[in-house]
């Protein structure tokens, strides 16, 4: 949901201001913000009430499930905010308030890490502790994105105006949000049939599978970094019809990514039982960390 309105509505922005027409980048900002707020509507409603069927497709077990219903019911009520701050966090991007967007993320991470142990400990909440604390986090974030937006904002504002669904601004947001969308939601599944496959040889490769995904998930949000940030740039000059500019700009980053996937491929290659074993000190689990964790980054540089 929030791939398809930022991805899709962002890049078309960008190229909307890169032909000098801001009133369609608002049109195309108001459409993303309305099929945002839809979609998330229409998720909590389904999500929340198929649960437990959801995280047993996604491989809980009967232990595990009672936690990850707690988790998850708490986290869809206020998935609008998280949903809010992934989707119009690109458009913030798109007017070249970088620095601004990444503070009102870490913002929000900085509240929930606080959080966390207050909600989980302190008032003995568990797993919905935890999810509470996420939840509250990107309230603060989603308000911080609104704010700059409405008054901000000297490029792209939210207008109530504009706030609509409109044919052929959808069209163009789909015409990008969709195949971005069908891309990451076909990554989430590959994970879950994965840990499917791996339950009948225990929880301990499932563990390792958990760690290492969260490891390799580093190196790859940094690369994401690299190319959403390159994304308004290479939107604008297409759209100032730049093409110059625009090769430099795709060769520049093309290259960074290259160096820096190359540079910590090996980097983790040599390291992964090291790695894994910040998280986990159980030998058979740091085993097969090393091993899935190989297997995952010897591909970085194809991503």
């Amino acid at each position: 949901c929030a791939m398809l309105a930022g991805s899709g509505g962002a890049p078309r922005a960008a190229i909307s201001m890169g032909k000098k027409d801001n009133k369609t980048a608002e049109k195309i900002l108001g459409n993303c913000f309305v099929i945002l707020l839809l979609m998330a509507v229409a998720l909590t409603v389904l999500f929340f009430a198929f649960a437990p069927q959801l995280l047993t497709l996604f491989g809980a077990s009967d232990q595990t499930l009672p936690y990850g219903v707690d988790y998850a019911r708490i986290y869809i009520l206020g998935s609008i905010f998280v949903l809010i701050v992934m989707g119009m966090n690109p458009f913030i991007t798109t007017q070249g308030f970088a620095k601004i967007s990444m503070m009102t993320t870490v913002i929000g991470a900085v509240i929930n890490i606080i959080l966390d142990p207050i909600f989980i400990f302190g008032l003995n909440m568990g797993a919905g502790g935890a999810a509470l604390a996420t939840v509250l986090s990107n309230v603060v974030s989603a308000v911080l994105f609104i704010v700059l937006l409405v008054t901000k904002s000297q490029r792209l504002s939210v207008r109530p105006g504009d706030c609509s669904v409109q044919g052929k601004e959808l069209r163009e947001i789909l015409a990008i949000g969709v195949p971005a969308s069908i891309t990451n939601l076909m990554q989430s599944f590959a994970m879950t049939l994965t840990n499917r496959f791996l339950l009948p040889y225990g929880t301990e490769n499932v563990a390792a599978l958990g760690i290492a995904l969260k490891v390799n998930m580093i190196l790859m949000l940094i690369m994401v970094g690299f190319a959403f940030g390159a994304q308004p740039l290479l939107g604008y000059n297409y759209g100032a019809n730049n093409r110059e500019r625009l090769r430099d700009i795709l060769k520049f980053d093309v290259l960074v990514q290259l160096v820096f996937s190359l540079v910590m491929t090996g980097v983790f290659l040599i390291s992964a039982p090291q790695i894994i074993r910040i998280f986990m000190s159980d030998g058979g689990v740091i085993q097969a960390g090393s091993r899935i964790l190989r297997c995952m980054v010897i591909t970085m540089p194809l991503m």
